[in-house]
């Protein structure tokens, strides 16, 4: 898979080059054209100004006529020298290579070829699912899914000091009413994390719920609340 986006990318980079070479040929051409343009209009006023100046001196009609001459030369030598550049992009042609810095990377967010692409089943578990036979995620899963089928909406608890944030319905609409924490039937708890836990949902008005499944698939809840005794 990395060397085929390795040479996706190095050949979209040399498509990207070779249009940025064909971009700034074409401005190159639109800029010769003004400066062409230019340069006639300049000529063009010249012998205009030497026309309505035929009673001045011969010297200074001579010395307009030279410049006319070295101007028009001038301006000849600079289309032949930009004729004779090459219109090919490449190095050979003065024009700086387009930066990898300035390449432009598809992020895809599809699969480009859908057909070739295996067909899942999502009621299949997948092989690849690395949380498969844990005891932690078995624990944590079976709760969550008695919680959900109950018509509750679950969060992460990680800055409550629980598993779960349960919700009577939308997060978007509603408060966490309980901080669910899962405990295996066997499992100690200890005091100290009881009574923590138990006045920190006090403390942002929540009701700590203790979640055990039991070996019927059943799961027992305990709600506790801190009392301030």
């Amino acid at each position: 898979a990395l060397a085929s986006f390795k040479r996706q990318q190095e050949q979209g980079f040399q498509e990207q080059s070779a249009l940025a070479a064909e971009a700034r040929e074409i401005r190159r051409q639109e800029l010769l054209e003004k400066i062409t343009e230019g340069q006639a209009a300049k000529k063009l006023k010249l012998e205009q100004e030497s026309g309505t100046s035929g009673s001045q001196e011969a010297g200074g009609k001579q010395a307009a006529e030279e410049n006319e001459a070295s101007a028009g030369q001038a301006a000849g030598e600079h289309e032949e020298a930009c004729e004779g550049s090459s219109p090919q992009p490449g190095p050979s042609n003065g024009v700086a290579p387009l930066p990898r810095s300035a390449l432009l990377i598809q992020l895809a967010t599809a699969r480009p070829r859908p057909i070739k692409a295996r067909p899942l089943d999502w009621r299949v578990q997948s092989k690849d699912w690395p949380h498969a036979g844990r005891p932690a995620h078995e624990l944590r899963y079976s709760i969550y899914r008695d919680l959900w089928e109950r018509g509750f909406f679950l969060s992460a608890a990680g800055k409550f000091g629980g598993d779960f944030l349960v919700y009577p319905g939308d997060p978007l609409r509603f408060h966490a009413h309980y901080i669910a924490q899962c405990w295996a039937p066997g499992d100690p708890i200890p005091l100290q994390d009881l009574v923590s836990a138990g006045r920190l949902g006090t403390s942002v008005r929540k009701t700590l719920l203790l979640c055990s499944p039991q070996p019927d698939g059943k799961v027992v809840y305990t709600s506790l609340q801190w009392a301030s005794l």
